[in-house]
């Protein structure tokens, strides 16, 4: 199972960070080259997790989001809204509604990644 994982995540180009006997970090390289549409679905950070429990296996699967753009850029379009001129609103709202967008395609982005693991 877990060369399974290890050859998913190599496949759907992540680098491997930290590999050991029943962990594997991984992450996304955002400053490659390639289509900015397709690193828009991928997860930033993940983490999969055999655990030997008393019932059987457990696959624990974390993934990281990074909204330091987001969070940095939304707070100054909505200040610069107020002391400039209220047209900045629009990029404010705009990055809210990407913000969502990107959170619902990396959820079915990541279940789509652990039910190809299960599977």
């Amino acid at each position: 199972m877990f060369d399974r994982l290890l050859s998913l995540v190599k496949k759907d180009g992540y680098e491997v960070v930290y590999l050991s006997g029943n962990q594997l970090f991984f992450e996304n390289n955002v400053w490659k080259f390639g289509s900015r549409i397709k690193a828009f679905g991928k997860i930033d950070k993940g983490e999969f997790e055999i655990l030997d429990l008393n019932n059987g296996v457990t696959l624990r699967f974390v993934y990281y989001i990074d909204t330091l753009v987001e969070v940095v850029l939304i707070p100054t379009f909505i200040l610069c809204g107020f002391t400039l001129d209220y047209f900045i609103f629009i990029f404010a709202f705009i990055l809210i509604i990407q913000l969502f967008i990107r959170i619902s395609v990396l959820r079915t982005n990541s279940k789509k990644i652990f039910e190809n693991i299960i599977n």
